[in-house]
Order: C-alpha cells, then sequence, then structure tokens
C-alpha cells in the first residue's frame, strides 16, 4: 500500500511549499576599508571558485547589485545601497547543506584584509543570509491570482 499524504505534505514527503532545492542566499558586503574593487576581485576570482568544490551544492548563483539612485520605500539611499552583492547556493536540502557547511565545509582561501598579523583570520566579507525553497508560496502574477 502507498504512503498516505498529510494536508501539509506533497506526495515526495517535503513539506507543503518547500520546492525541490534549498536556495541559501546571502546579501554580501566587504568590510570597512576594503574597496569595492578590491573586494569583488577576491570574492569572483579566488573565494567563489573555491567555494564552488562544496560537496552536494547544485548551483551557484551570484549578482552585482544595482545601486539605487535615491531613497524610498521607508529607506535612505545608504540604506538601499548597504549590500554589493547577493549570492544564491542551491542544495538539494538540509541534509545536503548540513554535509556541505558543518560536517565538510570546503577550505577557501581568506581575504588578504581579513588576515591578522599573528595569523588569524576576521571575516573576508559582511553577509545576512536567508534560506528559502525553490518554489513561491504565492505567485500574484499567476493567472489564477490576476482576477
Amino acid at each position: 500500500m502507498g504512503k498516505t499524504e498529510s494536508p501539509h505534505e506533497s506526495a515526495d514527503g517535503r513539506p507543503e511549499g518547500i520546492g525541490k532545492m534549498l536556495r541559501w542566499v546571502f546579501l554580501i558586503q566587504y568590510p570597512d576599508g576594503v574597496s569595492l574593487e578590491e573586494g569583488e576581485a577576491w570574492y569572483l576570482e579566488t573565494h567563489m571558485p573555491e567555494a564552488r568544490q562544496m560537496k552536494g551544492l547544485r548551483s551557484y548563483l551570484t549578482w552585482k547589485l544595482e545601486p539605487a539612485p535615491e531613497g524610498g520605500a521607508g529607506r535612505t539611499q545608504e540604506q538601499l545601497n548597504a549590500w554589493v552583492r547577493m549570492t544564491e547556493l542551491g542544495f538539494d536540502d538540509w541534509d545536503a547543506w548540513h554535509e556541505a557547511v558543518v560536517v565538510n565545509p570546503p577550505q577557501t582561501t581568506p581575504a588578504p584584509w581579513a588576515v591578522r598579523p599573528d595569523g588569524t583570520t576576521s571575516a573576508s566579507y559582511v553577509s545576512e543570509t536567508i534560506f528559502v525553497s525553490d518554489k513561491p508560496q504565492v505567485d500574484m502574477f499567476a493567472e489564477e491570482n490576476l482576477a
């Protein structure tokens, strides 16, 4: 006999609304004193090729963010332009993420500005991260929502 679906679970056993891929999204800025050019050169040429080696990584996308020409939506221009890059890493599920990030993280080269005189390192970049599925909960432009 087949598995019974719960009203909150899809046929493949995933919670309703959770897509086939876990997306880990980063908003990135470089530390004070690091130029955008220097930060981007390290991130794109050193960090990304090394981080791409993560076991179980299915996708690796990145965008240079567009600077806002003015403030709006209750935020100043400075707030809107706090982040310079957005990156998204895709994994099959939480288990794949855990294996790649917690159990077996890739060895990456710290940025030159992050290496202290005693050889220890600080953060190469500042980030905020969130997790999303690959399926939105609601698509307001889907035909059924355009009434």
